[in-house]
């Protein structure tokens, strides 16, 4: 039998020559023997087998790798073709691409001159304007005239200027700012430095005019009223309650300036003259029914239950020549409040000289006061015209403002 041969051949014996009786014991030692030794046979065999497999596949890793740096290291003739229009540029495409960065480069250049001349113009303009503001003039007349002749017109035009201001009005540095550029820039930088100058000389203004306290329900009404023989000067200082909303009132000074400040005497001028606006100021213009030429430029400065107003009349204005039309120094602050139980009142003061043209300076007052529908004896001396006018202008202030 095979296992006994085996078993022999192993030195083991499972029973005897002669008797052929069988070990058991001895038969399932050598049974678990052999039963190990085919375990671990498998064991090798599985170990032999991922070995194998093992070997195999890192060797098609090994062949894949190569293949792969070969292809890298040489790449084909195809892939050089491909790849040649990314990597190098045409002299076209670089001498486009040059001119595109050229014409960027000019362009720019042009942008940065073109606004150095603005800033260079803008800079001229302001020295203009504030030697405008120094010599309360500004002639075109005399620039194409020799220089002694325009140095005297422009003294002549500063003089006149002077003449027609009132003189408690010739201590505040912003009373000779009267001058407007055509330049929009200019136009609007005037604009607001005018009104700001006004706005930061309230204070003083009121320190100079006695006005009761807001809250007071003292009424406070005069005019100062200085005359010197050829012409007046007027300042109207009032407070009061006024029967119209805060709103109202608000809106009226916004949008009817001239109306509200009586610029056509007892008559109304109920229509918007509003002609300019910016955010922080308006320009108001018109005409009267007398010649007189209204150009006033307005700044409002708001509170909580508060609207402020500055106004300033502009002589000179490069937009605008009115060298024949009648004209008047005007400045005006006007504050608007509403008080604690819902009504409102108001504080004016107003500046206001008599009227003049540029050519012929003051005119007559019987001319001045017929606006207001006075009319002046012939024989009246001049002292009794201007003391009556002033009476006569107290009563219709009072009603008209």
């Amino acid at each position: 039998m095979p296992v006994r041969r085996e078993l022999q051949t192993q030195g083991m014996v499972l029973c005897g020559e002669d008797d052929g009786d069988i070990d058991l014991a001895l038969l399932e030692k050598v049974d678990s023997v052999l039963r190990r030794r085919i375990y671990l046979r498998n064991i090798r065999r599985v170990y032999r087998r991922n070995e194998k497999q093992e070997r195999l596949e890192l060797m098609d890793k090994v062949v894949g790798l190569e293949a792969q740096l070969k292809k890298l290291q040489t790449p084909s003739s195809k892939s050089q073709t491909q790849d040649t229009p990314k990597s190098l540029l045409s002299w076209a495409i670089v001498a486009e691409t040059l001119a595109d960065e050229k014409n960027a480069v000019v362009a720019e250049n042009s942008s940065l001159k073109h606004d150095i001349a603005k800033y260079k113009s803008f800079g001229e303009g302001m020295q203009k304007w504030v030697a405008a503001q120094h010599t309360a003039v500004r002639s075109k007349r005399g620039k194409n005239l020799p220089r002694q002749i325009n140095m005297d017109l422009m003294h002549l035009w500063a003089q006149l200027s002077a003449e027609n201001v009132p003189r408690r009005i010739r201590a505040l540095p912003s009373w000779h700012n009267t001058t407007l550029f055509a330049e929009p820039s200019l136009r609007k930088m005037g604009k607001q430095w005018i009104t700001q100058q006004m706005f930061h000389n309230t204070e003083r203004m009121y320190q100079t005019f006695s006005f009761p306290p807001f809250e007071s329900d003292t009424p406070c009404f005069y005019i100062n009223f200085e005359y010197d023989d050829v012409k007046y000067d007027a300042v109207l200082c009032r407070q009061y309650g006024d029967s119209r909303d805060f709103d109202v009132v608000c809106d009226l000074y916004r949008y009817r300036l001239c109306d509200e400040l009586a610029v056509e005497g007892p008559a109304r001028t109920l229509i918007n003259t509003i002609k300019e606006q910016d955010d922080l100021t308006t320009l108001h213009q018109m005409t009267t029914r007398d010649g007189e030429w209204i150009n006033l430029v307005c700044s409002e400065y708001r509170e909580d239950g508060r609207s402020f107003f500055v106004v300033q009349q502009i002589i000179d204005d490069e937009l605008l020549v009115h060298d024949n039309s009648r004209l008047r120094n005007r400045m005006s602050w006007i504050d608007v409040r509403r008080m604690p139980d819902g009504s409102t009142k108001k504080r004016l003061i107003c500046f206001q000289s008599q009227s003049f043209t540029k050519a012929d300076g003051a005119v007559p007052l019987e001319e001045e006061v017929a606006m207001w529908g006075l009319y002046l004896a012939a024989e009246m001396k001049n002292e009794a015209k201007a003391m009556t006018f002033k009476r006569y202008l107290e009563n219709q202030l009072q009603h008209a403002l």
